[in-house]
Formats: C-alpha cells, sequence, structure tokens
C-alpha cells in the first residue's frame, strides 16, 4: 500500500479507505486520483472540502508520491489536479498535512505553515502498563467504569453526542461544529477500522463521558484515532485512564505498535502520552494557501 510505504504510522487497510470514499458526504466534492507506471500506483492525491465544519471556504488535500518516483513531476501534477477540483468546489483556502521532506513542495506553491502535530509510537511489547489496576480501582470509587465500546454500540445517539462533545475543541484550522446526525453514522459509526472490542469507552453511571479509538491492520500495528473526554469531567485522569485500558486490550490482542499522532499545542494529551512511554518518531505541518 502506498500510503503505508510513504507514511509510517498509517494504519488502514483497503477496507477502510473504501468506507471512506464511499460514506463522506457528497458536499465533500471528495475526488482523488492515482497515477501508474507499470501497473504499479506510484501517486496517489485526493481533495475535499470538511465535511464537518460550518466555516465555508475550506478545502483539503493530500498528496502522495513513492520515494522512487519523485522529482519527475508526478507530485507536481496531481498537486495541480487537486488544487484545481478545490478551486471549482468553491473553496477559498487549501490545507495539507506535511512530512518534512514535502515541505518545500508546497511552500514553493504558496503555502504557509500554520500548525504541527506530533507523531508518537507505543510499544506494547515492552510498554509498562501496570498502573492500570490501580488507577481503574481509583476511578471505580469515584463512579467511573470503563468498557469496550462493543458494550455501549447499540447507544449510537449516546455515542454521537460523546463524539460532538470531545471533538468541538480539538486544535484544528476550523470549527469542527457541523457533525449531522446521519453523516455521522456513516462516516464513523460504520467505519470498518474502528475495533469495537478494542477502543474502549469511560461511563459515569449510564452517561458516556470518555473514550479512546483503536484501529489495527492485522498485522501487529494498531493506531489510537481519537481520545477525548467531556469538558466538564476533564481534569480527573479519565483521559489516562481510557488510553491505558485501550493500550492494554491491544496489548491482549497481539498489537505490538501503537501510534497516534497530537497537534503540537495539545499539552494535557502530549503529557498522557509521555506518561504512558509513548516515544516521538515523526513531525507533521499543516501548510495553507489561499486559492
Amino acid at each position: 500500500m502506498l500510503r503505508r510505504d510513504v507514511e509510517p504510522t498509517f494504519v488502514g487497510t483497503a477496507a477502510t479507505l473504501l468506507h471512506r470514499r464511499s460514506a463522506i458526504p457528497e458536499r465533500a466534492r471528495l475526488h482523488q486520483w492515482i497515477t501508474e507506471e507499470d501497473g504499479v500506483v506510484i501517486g496517489y492525491a485526493g481533495g475535499e472540502l470538511p465535511w464537518d465544519t460550518s466555516q465555508e471556504g475550506v478545502g483539503e488535500f493530500h498528496v502522495v508520491v513513492a520515494p522512487l518516483a519523485r522529482r519527475r513531476g508526478v507530485g507536481g501534477a496531481l498537486y495541480d489536479r487537486a488544487i484545481g477540483h478545490l478551486r471549482s468546489a468553491g473553496a477559498r483556502t487549501a490545507g495539507s498535512w506535511a512530512q518534512p521532506d514535502g515541505i518545500g513542495f508546497l511552500e514553493r506553491r504558496g503555502h504557509e505553515r500554520r500548525r504541527s502535530s506530533r507523531q508518537s509510537a507505543l510499544d506494547l511489547r515492552e510498554a509498562d502498563l501496570t498502573q492500570l489496576p490501580s488507577l481503574e480501582e481509583e476511578k471505580a470509587r469515584e463512579g467511573f467504569e470503563v468498557v469496550p465500546l462493543g458494550d455501549v454500540f447499540d447507544r449510537p445517539q449516546d455515542l454521537y453526542q460523546l463524539d460532538v462533545a470531545t471533538s468541538a475543541d480539538e486544535p484544528s484550522d476550523y470549527p469542527i461544529d457541523a457533525m449531522a446526525y446521519d453523516e455521522w453514522l456513516r462516516t464513523t459509526y460504520e467505519h470498518p477500522g474502528i475495533d469495537r472490542d478494542l477502543s474502549r469507552v469511560v461511563l459515569a453511571g449510564r452517561p458516556l463521558v470518555a473514550w479512546a479509538l483503536i484501529g489495527t491492520d492485522g498485522a501487529g500495528r494498531g493506531v489510537n484515532n481519537f481520545t477525548g473526554t467531556r469538558p466538564e469531567y476533564r481534569g480527573r485522569g479519565l483521559g489516562r485512564l481510557v488510553k491505558l485500558a485501550a493500550a492494554q486490550a491491544a496489548r491482549e490482542a497481539g498489537v505490538e505498535v501503537l501510534y497516534t499522532g497530537n497537534d503540537a499545542t495539545n499539552a494535557p494529551m502530549l503529557a498522557i502520552n509521555e506518561r504512558m512511554g509513548y516515544r516521538p518518531i515523526a513531525k507533521l505541518h499543516y501548510l495553507v494557501r489561499t486559492l
């Protein structure tokens, strides 16, 4: 898979990529292109309008080129297609995440750096998760319980409300404030990359107050796609609790390494990761240009 070869922390399968293409709302105007050489995919690009924001005119794109195919115009041609599509879809800005070796490519095309994200890895074969039982006991005395996502999967409306509450202030160039329920069902609730057995949810009685979503590729690699706590429950150690519980479940399922990405300004989550033993392995930058 091209993205896995180019982006070491990418954890996905053909099923997850196909699901995203089929489930994303039409108003996102998603369009994708590939470049082939001798039957092998050497480049990919995609452009869309983020569907979960009320901010108009926002466009995002992604360009990936196999290392051996670079400096041959493949990336430039794909970039031009993506930008042209965003313009025709009404975008006034175009943003993209880039690895360090892709920053120059975007800056030469008028993009400016806005944010950065730390990509980290937790080796579950060596990670010290022994603090989990005592933390679970402590939080149980406070009225909290950790359960697999599958145990509450029959409560989609509650899960939707949890996602809305925990995503609202996620660091971003635009507000995440327009997740319609029916669209969320297709894109998130039905996503094959969310493992219901390994993902964990924290309950305060009946209310869902925190969660950590885990996905795997079936080859010993996993990703902590998202961790969030309702604002009114933050500062009580629930983020650490749910991440530890999810990591323990992943380890027991045979996952050897967990990847995660966090905005450089998200100090609380970065602190949790460091305490758990995540080590930084890469840094991504988000660059934007006006169209």
